[in-house]
């Protein structure tokens, strides 16, 4: 596991990475479809690194996974054109749609 520095909620955050995937080469719907599959394998409060490339794939993973309540936070990727990283906090029911301190 890494510690990652992100900027969340216009503060900055040092996190531990709990698991990473890369689906810089995958389209919708299944870049979201493998967000889910990947957050599913977390624990509550663990958190998920995708790397997404692409303006679809960053916007539609971003908007339905905090749909669902979880919390994302976002920061440039400069090795692939139009690369984003999510960090995807995972959130049980009881504090879904609250901010949380990191």
């Amino acid at each position: 596991k890494k510690i990652q520095n992100v900027n969340f909620a216009q503060t900055k955050y040092k996190m531990k990475i709990t698991k990473t995937i890369d689906l810089t080469k995958e389209i919708c719907p299944m870049t979201f479809v493998k967000t889910l599959m990947a957050i599913d394998t977390l624990e509550y409060g663990q958190v998920l690194e995708v790397h997404l490339s692409g303006d679809e794939p960053l916007s539609n993973v971003k908007k339905s996974i905090e749909e669902l309540g979880h919390e994302v936070a976002v920061q440039q990727n400069d090795k692939y054109d139009n690369g984003m990283i999510l960090f995807i906090k995972k959130l049980d029911e009881n504090k879904k749609n609250t901010l949380i301190e990191w």
